[in-house]
Parts: C-alpha cells; structure tokens; sequence
C-alpha cells in the first residue's frame, strides 16, 4: 500500500510546503468540492503533487526518485520472477557506486524489499517515487507483459491529470512525444523540458491525443498532415484562473507530436514595477511610454518574457483618455479598455495594422514584426503621430536595426521612428527555501564588478521539495537596453556597424551588467548567469 494522503499531507507540513493552520480549512473545502485532500492540497496550497512525495522522503531519510531517474538495468530485472514488479509496483535502479535502489510508493514494503535483494543477491536500499512514475516507468521496462496485464485509463481523465499537473507546475508547454518504444509527455518549467508523471502506453496515446484533437476542433480522422488549433480551458470551480492552449500536431515516425502552449488569459498580470527591471532601464521606459509618437521594440528569442513586458507597458498607459489597440497572433492577455485583434488566415498583421490605422489610435501595440510590409507601416505610423509597440526576435537590443533593415526598411526610416529597444532573456530563479550561500572565489568577484576580497556571499542550488529538486523556482527576468538619442540617429542613418552604435551610446545598457545585479541580489547563481554571457574570458 502506498503512503497513505496524511503521510503526505504530514510531510507537506514539516517541510513547509503548506502551514499546518491551512490544513483544516483545505479539508473543508476537500469535502465540498469532493475532492481526495492531497488533490485539494495540490490545487489549493499550488504545490505540485511529486513534491508532497519528495517531502514524504526527505521526512524518512529516503532518496527521492525522479522519472528520469527510473531506469532498471535490464539485467536486474531478468533476475526478478516474472510479472514480480508490476505485481509488487517496485523497480531496482542503480545508484552512486552501483548501490541498489528499489524505487516504491510503499517504503514499508520490507516483504518486496527483501524478496527483491534474495533475487539480485545484492543489498538493497528503499526508495520513494511517486506512484504514476513507478508506474510509468514499470510499463516501459516490461514492455507488452504490461500493456496486457494494465486495462487502458480513460484519455478524459489523463487529459486532465496532464493539464492539471502542468498548471501547478506553472508549465509553459506540454510536449506529447512518440518513439519506437515509448510515448514521452513532458513539460516545460521554468524554460527547461522535465518528464511528466509517467510515459504513455501505446494504447493510452492514441485517444489522449484523439480527446486534444476533440477539445481544439481538429481533424481526427488526420494524422499524416500537421494540424493547428485551440481551445480554452477552466479547471474546477475553485480554480480562478482559465487558460488558453494552443495546439500543434505534427506527423513525426511512430506517430503524432503534439505540442500544447499555455497560454493565461486571466492569470498574473504584471506590473512595470514587479518584472525585475534595473532601475535605470525602468525609468527610462517609463519615460518613453509617454511619448506621443515613436517606436519601441522589445527583442529576445522565443519564451524570453517579450509579450508580458509589453503588456505591462500598456497598463501603465491611461487607456482611458487614449484609445489603445492591438493587433496579434494569438491574443496572450485581455487588457481592459483596449481593443484587441487576433490574426487569422484571413486577417494578416499588416492588413490588420492598416486597418487600425484608419481606427483613430493613439497607441498601436503589434505583436511581432515578421516582414518587411509589417515593419513598413509600423514605423511610417510611428512618423504620423502613433506610439508603437512590437517585437523582434534578435539577440541583443542593437542587432533590432539590423533585422529591420533585413527586412528592407531604410535606415534613414529606422533612425526617425525608434525611440528604443530592450532585450531580454528569462533566468532561472533561486529556490529561496534551499539556496545556499557561499563565498565568492577572488574571479567571481571580479566578474561581478566588486572587490577580490569582498565577503558578500553568491549562492548556488542545492534542491529541496519546494523546487522539486531542481534548486530552482521560478524565472526572473533580465534585461539589456538602447535609447536612441540625436547623435545615434546620425549614426544609424549613416550605416554604422552594430559595434560602432554601442560603443557611441550614451544610453546604452548590457545585458551582462543586469546578469552581474541578478547574481548580487541572489536572485540567481553564477552558472544560470554564465549561460546567457556573464562569464569570465578564456
């Protein structure tokens, strides 16, 4: 028998994940919403359910096993009697030193614990893994022994367990992945890909994948041609948050990719003030929004956080006095007293863009500039007394007159019409429960602009249930900035290399000096930082 909901809901509370004074009320209201209260738990207190079983183990002095973590050696399981692991929900995992790990939702199993170490002739340590993984991860090992002993689970209710599952893990994506030997479902969390719960079965994934179709008004008769589509989303009554998903289907060798993008429509809505904006950037741009007319562009690959600092920008304007409207592909946040366009097959940015200029705008926000047409008319509009706002996908904040003038706009156009432009990357956040500080060696210091000796600590990750192991939680965002003044607009009209406009801008913020605040503030470690340039010359 696996740990019982009060193991686990004991565990939640000693590890600090929930306060014990909260647990009443969320069995109240487990009760009436006739809910199981470690689900309640989950919904109610956003926590994950796998870290409620990471803090089960870490309370017993167990290692925790992730999905990826559960893969048997093939040997071993030779060696236990047929069917033994998925009868007893067990797997033997090699650990540090070879050590024998046996992965259970039940530690105090010692029956299997010993029948498992007669078998392999080896000692063997328990371990915690949380059910669905274990189970998962069973299945794949055994292969068709398992897919005929396991009847196939409703595709409704997987549907929602993965859906459900990647909100509380305030996923971006879900990733539905066939293969010769298996079908992966992974998420994306805090811009980095982790399994989910478990694998499908090959008789699970055709109608989990047929339920998406359904919900997003695809063909499901069509498996060998790529399919897009949507749908909105709303969990349980006590859920206040409804999303929209995004669909892509894509015929890949053993079957259909699915990829799902999350996207809130009446989630967090984030002010200028709460992005993590340097203080000088934040002026500025509080600054420019003001403007009557002009361009100002936010830059940085896909994910990177673009939309929500142009969202931010527009509730920071009074849409009340100024008539506001939007065109974009998809619609990612409703912003109150502003008129919002979605693209479809019959509506494409440009056409869109003009049909808003004959709107009477005051300010035109556009969700990406992607062609030389749509760049066109966002800057001439800039010239005839609009504020814009769009973005690029660029590198860093200067290469944005580059790509423009890719896409055939002049330069003397570029030079008249942008006011600014801002790049950014997302970065991995500290867990605040288990970083832990450190001291800076001399050459970190030196990296980060402070004395060799200076005892300020940096902190490093270390893992615990809140951040499910990972030592992370969270992204914060970091930010580069280029202000176009008169001698720049010269500058640019003239042809100037990238390098040349940085290195005569007075107004010129990097990406790298944001890094190195991040790290001082313990916002995030060295090596997340490294990764996005803030790294010491070879």
């Amino acid at each position: 028998m696996a740990l019982s909901e009060q193991d686990l809901v004991s565990a939640a509370v000693s590890s600090g994940l929930i306060r014990e004074q909260e647990v009443d009320d969320i069995r109240r209201e487990a009760r009436r919403l006739r809910l199981q209260l470690v689900e309640a738990v989950a919904r109610l207190g956003k926590i994950p359910v796998p870290a409620m079983w990471q803090a089960a183990a870490e309370q017993r002095g167990l290692p925790f096993l992730s999905p990826r973590s559960l893969s048997p050696e093939p040997a071993d399981m030779a060696r236990l009697p047929t069917g033994f692991a998925l009868r007893r929900r067990c797997l033997p995992v090699r650990g540090v030193q070879d050590e024998v790990l046996l992965a259970l939702a039940n530690p105090d199993d010692v029956a299997t614990i010993d029948q498992v170490a007669r078998s392999l002739g080896a000692e063997v340590r328990p371990a915690l893994a949380h059910p669905d993984a274990l189970e998962g991860a069973i299945q794949r090992a055994l292969g068709e022994v398992a897919d005929a002993a396991i009847a196939t689970e409703d595709a409704v209710s997987l549907v929602e367990d993965i859906i459900s599952d990647a909100l509380l893990a305030n996923a971006s994506d879900i990733h539905i992945e066939p293969s010769e030997q298996r079908v992966r479902v992974r998420l994306r969390v805090d811009g980095r890909l982790q399994d989910w719960r478990r694998d499908l079965r090959r008789g699970e994934s055709d109608p989990v994948i047929n339920r998406i179709k359904v919900l997003a008004d695809l063909d499901i008769a069509e498996s060998r041609s790529p399919q897009d589509g949507g749908f909105n989303y709303e969990l349980d009554e006590q859920e206040a948050r409804r999303i929209e998903i995004r669909i892509s289907t894509l015929p890949v060798k053993w079957g259909e990719r699915v990829t799902m993008r999350l996207l809130g429509l009446t989630g967090e809505q984030f002010g200028l003030e709460t992005l993590g904006l340097p203080p000088a950037i934040h002026d500025r741009l509080v600054q420019s929004i003001q403007l009557p007319h002009g361009v100002i562009l936010v830059t940085g690959p896909t994910g990177s956080g673009k939309s929500t600092t142009l969202y931010s920008a527009l509730r920071r304007l009074d849409r009340h006095s100024f008539n506001v409207m939007t065109v974009e592909d998809p619609i990612e946040q409703l912003v109150e007293a502003t008129a919002q366009t979605q693209i479809s097959t019959k509506v494409s940015f440009a056409g869109a863009l003009r049909s808003i200029l004959r709107q009477d705008p005051d300010v035109i926000l556009i969700g990406e500039i992607r062609d030389h047409e749509t760049a066109d008319i966002a800057l001439k509009a800039a010239q005839t007394g609009h504020l814009v706002f769009s973005t690029l996908h660029t590198n860093n904040a200067v290469g944005a007159i580059t790509r423009l003038t890719d896409l055939g706009v002049g330069r003397y156009q570029i030079a008249s019409s942008v006011e600014g432009v801002l790049a950014q990357r997302l970065v991995r956040r500290l867990c605040p429960r288990c970083k832990v500080a450190r001291q800076a060696t001399p050459a970190e210091n030196a990296l980060l602009g402070r004395a060799s000796d200076d005892p300020t600590p940096v902190y490093d990750p270390e893992g615990c249930p809140a951040c499910l192991g990972t030592g992370y939680r969270g992204r914060v965002g970091v930010f580069e900035a280029l202000w176009i003044d008169d001698n720049l607009r010269g500058r640019i009209a003239d042809d100037d290399s990238e390098l040349s406009l940085i290195g005569h801008a007075d107004a010129f913020y990097p990406l790298t000096a944001d890094l190195a605040e991040k790290v001082r503030q313990g916002l995030t470690d060295l090596t997340e930082a490294a990764r996005y340039g803030l790294r010491q010359e070879v």
